[in-house]
C-alpha cells in the first residue's frame, strides 16, 4: 500500500515538475547588406544536441526557434565568400538582444542557456493603435499570453525616471487611456506586466506619443484646376479648400481664404464674408471637408500660377499649417529654345527612347537608329501657348548614316520624318511637314538642314508638337536639334552702340560697338557699309573710314533688328572757300546758331549726330555767301554733339555741348 502511494507522490511531482518549465520563443535574424543572401554561409542552431540549420537567400529573414527554460543552446557559424556582408541577431522571449554580430567568424558564436520567464514582457512592436487628444491618449497593444494586470507608466519625454513627474495607469485589457496630460505635449511611456502569481515582467519600451492641440483648423490641401485632369483649364473654373480639424474639439465659424498669382501677379482671392470664405457647419476631430469658394478663378492661360489658401480661426494655436501654397503650370510661355546641351529632355518633353542623346558635329542633338529591329522614333513637346501672330516652329533635323563611320545613304519610300501639331492636348494630331525622299535626297547629311513651319493656322492656340521618324527600307540616324518657337515682335530687339568717328580724313580708324538688349542670345551680327560690302560677323568693327554703316542683329530665335551709323571726322579744316565760322553759343540750351562767311556762294548740308554717332538733325542750306542758322535743341538730351558742314569743296566738323 505504502508503495503504491509512494508511487502516486513521485508521479504528482513528476507532473508538477513538467508544468513548471516553461516553453518560449527565440527569434533569429539573419541579414545581407548586399542582398544576395549567404551564398553558402549558414548557421546550424543547436538546442542541446538536436541540430537546426539556417541560411538566407535575400536580405533579411527572421525564424521562431521554440525552447523550453533550460535548454542548452548554441549557435555554429560557417562562413562563405561574402562574409563581411552577413550579420544575425538572436533575441530572447522578452524582446532582448542576447547575440549580435556582423562579419561574423567560423566556429561556435555563442552557448548559453534557454530563459522563458515566468512571466513574459509584452511586445511593444505589436502595438497597434494611437489615439492622440488634448488631455489624453488611448494605446493599444498586442496582448500576452500571460493573465494578469498591465501596468503603463508614463511622464514628459525625458521625465520618465523622474519620480516626481511619472504617472501610472493599470488595465486588465491591452488597452488604456492615459489621463491628465498637457496638450501639444510628447510623453514617454513603458509597459510591463503584472502576472497573476506574482511575477512582474521586464519593462517594454520606451515608446513616444504626443498629444494634440484643443483648437486647431488647417488647410491640408487644394484642387480643382491643379489636380483635375482637364486639357483646357477655365476661364471660370471652381476652386476647392480641404479643410481638415488638427485639433481635439469639434469647430465652427471657419474663415478662410484664397490668392491666386498668375506670372507674379495678384489675379484673385481676397474674399468677402460672410457670402464667401466662411464655413458655417462643425468639422470634427481628424475630419477634412472640401469647401468651394464663390468667386471663381481664371487659369485659362499659359505660365506659372500659385495658389495660396488659408484659414483665420479665433484662437487657433498652430499657425503652422493654417496655410497651403501649390504652384503649377498647365501650359508654358512661349517662346522656347531647346537645343539639348545638357542632354536632357525638358519638363514634360517625352521621347520613346529612354536615352536618345547624340553628339552630331560636335553639337548635343536628339536621335535614333531606324534599322530593321527599330522602325519608329518618336519625340513629344510639353504644350506652349499661346501661338500668336508671326510664330514659326523652327528646328534642324539630318538623316545622318546609321553607321558612324560609313556614309548616309539615300532615302527610298517610307523613310521619313513627320512633323505634328496638337491644339488638345495630344488626343489627335495634324500634320505640319513632311520630310522625306523628295527633300532630302540626295542624302549627303553631314551638316542638319533647318527648317521653318509658319503657325498662322494656330494663332491663340495652346499646342505640343510631335516628331515621328519613320522607316521605309533604308537604315539611318535621325538627327534633330534646335527644337523652338518664336515671334518676332516689333522691337523686341534694340541696340545700344558706341561709335568713334574717324580722328582725320583717311585715317580709317572709327570704329562701332553694338550691345543687343533683349531677344535670346547667341547672337550674330553682319555689318556692311554704304556699298553694300560686309564689315564684319562680330559685335564690333574697327578700321573705319567715314561713311554709312549698317548691322543687322538676330538672336536664336531668328529675330533681327537693324540699326544705321554715321562714322564721320571728329574735326578737319578741309574746306574751300571758308572765311570764317562761328558756333554759339556754345555750351547752349535752347538754340544754339551757326554764322559761316564763304568767299562764292555755295549750298551746304548741315548734320548734328550725337556722341554714338546717331543723326539728329539735319538741313540743307541754299547758295549764298553769307548764313546764319538758328537751330532749335529743345528735343536734345544734355550731352556732347557734332555738327557736320559739307559743300562740294569739302567738310568741317564743330562740336558743341548741350546743357539741359
Amino acid at each position: 500500500m505504502h508503495r503504491y502511494i509512494s508511487f502516486f507522490i513521485g508521479f504528482l511531482l513528476a507532473t508538477i515538475s513538467l508544468q513548471a518549465q516553461n516553453n518560449c520563443e527565440y527569434q533569429l535574424i539573419l541579414n545581407d547588406a548586399g542582398g544576395d543572401g549567404w551564398q553558402g554561409a549558414g548557421i546550424t542552431f543547436f538546442i542541446e544536441t538536436t541540430p537546426q540549420l539556417f541560411t538566407l537567400t535575400g536580405s533579411t529573414d527572421t525564424f521562431s526557434i521554440a525552447l523550453t527554460e533550460g535548454d542548452s543552446i548554441s549557435i555554429r557559424y560557417q562562413t562563405g565568400p561574402n562574409n563581411a556582408e552577413n550579420s544575425f541577431q538572436l533575441i530572447d522571449s522578452d524582446g532582448q538582444v542576447v547575440s549580435d554580430e556582423e562579419d561574423p567568424l567560423q566556429g561556435v558564436r555563442f552557448n548559453d542557456f534557454a530563459s522563458c520567464p515566468i512571466c513574459p514582457a509584452i511586445v511593444l512592436g505589436s502595438q497597434m493603435n494611437v489615439d492622440s487628444f488634448d488631455t489624453s491618449v488611448v494605446i493599444d497593444w498586442g496582448s500576452s499570453d500571460s493573465l494578469g494586470i498591465y501596468q503603463i507608466e508614463y511622464a514628459p519625454c525625458g521625465f520618465l525616471n523622474n519620480p516626481d513627474s511619472l504617472l501610472l495607469a493599470q488595465s486588465s485589457i491591452s488597452e488604456a487611456t492615459l489621463l491628465g496630460l498637457r496638450e501639444n505635449t510628447c510623453y514617454d511611456y513603458q509597459i510591463s506586466l503584472i502576472c497573476l502569481g506574482g511575477d512582474t515582467s521586464i519593462v517594454s519600451g520606451v515608446n513616444q506619443i504626443n498629444t494634440i492641440f484643443t483648437k486647431d483648423v488647417g488647410v491640408s490641401g487644394v484642387f480643382a484646376p491643379a489636380f483635375g485632369n482637364k486639357c483646357d483649364f477655365l476661364a471660370e473654373d471652381t476652386l476647392f479648400l480641404i479643410l481638415k480639424n488638427f485639433g481635439a474639439a469639434p469647430q465652427t465659424l471657419i474663415p478662410f481664404d484664397f490668392t491666386l498669382t498668375y506670372n507674379l501677379e495678384v489675379i484673385g482671392g481676397n474674399v468677402q464674408m460672410p457670402t464667401d470664405g466662411l464655413f458655417t457647419g462643425v468639422i470634427a476631430k481628424d475630419s477634412c471637408i472640401a469647401f468651394p469658394f464663390e468667386e471663381l478663378i481664371d487659369v485659362s492661360e499659359p505660365g506659372e500660377y500659385t495658389i495660396n489658401v488659408r484659414t483665420g480661426l479665433d484662437g487657433d494655436s498652430d499657425s503652422s499649417n493654417d496655410s497651403f501654397t501649390t504652384t503649377f503650370t498647365h501650359t508654358f510661355l512661349l517662346p522656347f529654345f531647346e537645343g539639348f546641351e545638357d542632354t536632357t529632355l525638358p519638363d514634360r518633353w517625352s521621347s520613346d527612347e529612354v536615352d536618345p542623346f547624340f553628339t552630331f558635329n560636335g553639337s548635343e542633338t536628339v536621335s535614333s537608329i531606324l534599322d530593321p529591329l527599330n522602325s519608329r522614333f518618336e519625340l513629344t513637346t510639353a504644350r506652349y501657348g499661346r501661338i500668336a501672330a508671326m510664330d514659326s516652329l523652327s528646328f534642324s533635323y539630318a538623316f545622318a548614316a546609321a553607321d558612324p563611320a560609313g556614309a548616309p545613304s539615300d532615302l527610298v519610300a517610307g523613310d521619313q520624318l513627320l512633323v505634328e501639331i496638337s491644339t488638345d492636348c495630344g488626343e489627335n494630331y495634324l500634320t505640319l511637314d513632311v520630310i522625306d525622299m523628295v527633300d532630302a535626297n540626295p542624302n549627303l547629311a553631314q551638316t542638319l538642314t533647318e527648317v521653318n513651319i509658319p503657325l498662322d493656322g494656330f494663332i491663340g492656340n495652346l499646342v505640343n508638337f510631335r516628331f515621328t521618324a519613320l522607316r521605309g527600307g533604308t537604315s539611318f540616324r535621325i538627327v534633330l536639334d534646335d527644337i523652338n518657337v518664336y515671334n518676332c515682335v516689333p522691337d523686341a530687339i534694340t541696340i545700344n552702340n558706341i561709335v568713334t568717328f574717324e580722328s582725320v580724313e583717311f585715317e580709317q580708324d572709327g570704329s562701332i560697338t553694338v550691345s543687343p538688349i533683349g531677344g535670346i542670345a547667341p547672337y550674330t551680327f553682319e555689318w556692311s557699309n554704304s556699298t553694300d560690302v560686309t564689315m564684319g560677323t562680330s559685335s564690333t568693327i574697327t578700321g573705319l573710314a567715314t561713311d554709312v554703316y549698317s548691322v543687322t542683329v538676330t538672336d536664336a530665335f531668328g529675330c533681327f533688328a537693324t540699326e544705321t551709323f554715321n562714322v564721320g571726322i571728329v574735326a578737319t579744316d578741309n574746306f574751300a572757300d571758308l572765311v570764317d565760322i562761328n558756333l554759339y553759343p556754345n555750351p547752349a540750351q535752347d538754340i544754339i546758331t551757326l554764322d559761316l562767311a564763304l568767299e562764292q556762294a555755295q549750298t551746304l548740308d548741315v548734320v548734328i549726330y550725337n556722341a554714338v554717332g546717331q543723326q539728329m538733325w539735319s538741313s540743307a542750306l541754299p547758295s549764298a555767301e553769307q548764313h546764319r542758322l538758328p537751330i532749335s535743341l529743345v528735343d536734345f538730351s544734355a550731352g556732347l554733339y557734332f555738327m557736320q558742314i559739307q559743300s562740294e569743296q569739302g567738310q568741317i566738323t564743330e562740336r558743341f555741348v548741350v546743357n539741359n
